[in-house]
């Protein structure tokens, strides 16, 4: 059983590691992020009380170690078939698990965004993993996700809201350096497919720290 939660928590935590707090994100939408960051610090056996405090809310306990809590296409080009839902046991319809999948998947699709994951970010991704300890059911889904990225039309047609889409948008730019020009069409025509108007990105990057493309 693979507990989604704990390993967005856990590329999260490596991602945002170095970005001068969390709390202004709290109003962006982030608070399945949050879980996320609860999830990976529980893993971890750190404490969460400065987690809270980075995040401005209070951020609920995560769940016990596998419970809830409550073909290859190019980023943009490309259909094919959305990556099968991976096997969760019966949880599987939880909302917050399947909304943690769509942000790893956004993650993955951004990493994504030059058409290709090579093996040196494959082995940062797990790097990045190593610290929630994954077991070989949630490496497997990983490596499964990084074998067969969704694409962008893929990715946007699972948006429920606009905080989810805040947060798509937002765990996208975690994953990559904008600094191709692949990258920059990708970020530019994820914002626009997500319905998010100028005022709003502008208000994510700022929070982020990460100029926009």
């Amino acid at each position: 059983m693979i507990n989604p939660e704990k390993l967005l928590g856990g590329l999260l935590r490596n991602t945002m590691g170095d970005i001068g707090g969390l709390g202004v994100k709290a109003g962006v939408g982030m608070g399945l992020l949050g879980v996320a960051f609860g999830a990976a610090e529980h893993f971890m056996g750190k404490s969460k009380t400065q987690l809270r405090g980075q995040m401005g809310e209070t951020v609920p306990p995560p769940p016990p170690p596998g419970l809830s809590s409550g073909g290859q296409a190019g980023p943009i080009q490309g259909g094919g078939p959305p990556p099968p839902p991976p096997p969760m046991g019966p949880h599987s319809q939880n909302k917050p698990q399947s909304d943690a999948i769509l942000l790893i998947r956004a993650m993955i699709a951004s990493a994504n965004a030059d058409g290709h994951i090579d093996d040196d970010e494959k082995k940062r991704i797990f790097e990045r993993l190593e610290a929630v300890n994954p077991n070989d059911e949630e490496k497997e889904f990983i490596n499964k996700e990084l074998s067969h990225p969704a694409n962008l039309d893929t990715i946007v047609a699972q948006i429920t809201n606009p905080k989810l889409a805040k947060q798509v948008y937002a765990v996208s730019l975690l994953a990559i350096d904008i600094d191709t020009d692949a990258e920059r069409e990708y970020i530019k025509n994820l914002a626009k497919k997500l319905n998010l108007d100028e005022s709003t990105v502008d208000i994510i990057h700022k929070n982020l720290n990460i100029e926009k493309p």
